[in-house]
C-alpha cells in the first residue's frame, strides 16, 4: 500500500504529483525547487541561498513522512552551470553536514528561458516545465532526494 506524503512547509506540487510517497520502507521523495512554501515565491538569488531552501523543501517533506537528512541514501542535483559546483558544494556541506549521502551532479542545459535549472526525478523536461509553472529561477541547482 502507497501512503502519500504532503506538507504545507514545502511547495504545493504545480503537476499531477505527491511531494512525496511512502511504500513499505520505500520513502520517495519529488524533485524540490528553491521555492517559498507560502508564496511560491524563488527564495534566493545566490547558488547558496537556493541551494539552502531547496534543502528546506526536501527535509520538510521528509519530516513530514517521518524521516530527516540522514535517512537520505541518495541525492540527485541539476545544475545548469559547472561553475556553480563550488558555491553548490559549500552550501550543501554546511546544510547537510557529514556523513555525507551518496550524491550525483547532472548537468544540464536550460530548458527555456523563463525557467533555470529544474528538476524532476526521472522525468521528461515536459513534466519539468508543467512543475516549474514558468517560474524564472535563474540558473541555479536544484536538488532532488529520495531513498
Amino acid at each position: 500500500m502507497r501512503t502519500v506524503i504532503t506538507t504545507e512547509n514545502a511547495p504545493a506540487p504545480a503537476a499531477p504529483l505527491s511531494q512525496g510517497i511512502r511504500k513499505g520502507p520505500v520513502l520517495q521523495v519529488s524533485g524540490q525547487l528553491p521555492l517559498d512554501p507560502a508564496t511560491g515565491a524563488v527564495v534566493g538569488t545566490t547558488v547558496a541561498e537556493q541551494t539552502a531552501q531547496t534543502l528546506r523543501n526536501v527535509t520538510a517533506v521528509l519530516k513530514a513522512a517521518g524521516a530527516c537528512l540522514e535517512d537520505v541514501v541518495m541525492l540527485r542535483v541539476y545544475l545548469t552551470d559547472p561553475a556553480h559546483l563550488p558555491e553548490l558544494n559549500e552550501a550543501y556541506a554546511a546544510a547537510v553536514g557529514g556523513p555525507f549521502t551518496a550524491r550525483t551532479t547532472v548537468y544540464m542545459r536550460q530548458p527555456r528561458p523563463s525557467v533555470g535549472s529544474g528538476a524532476r526525478r526521472m522525468s521528461s523536461r515536459a513534466s519539468m516545465w508543467k512543475a516549474c509553472r514558468g517560474r524564472r529561477l535563474r540558473d541555479q541547482p536544484i536538488l532532488v532526494a529520495w531513498s
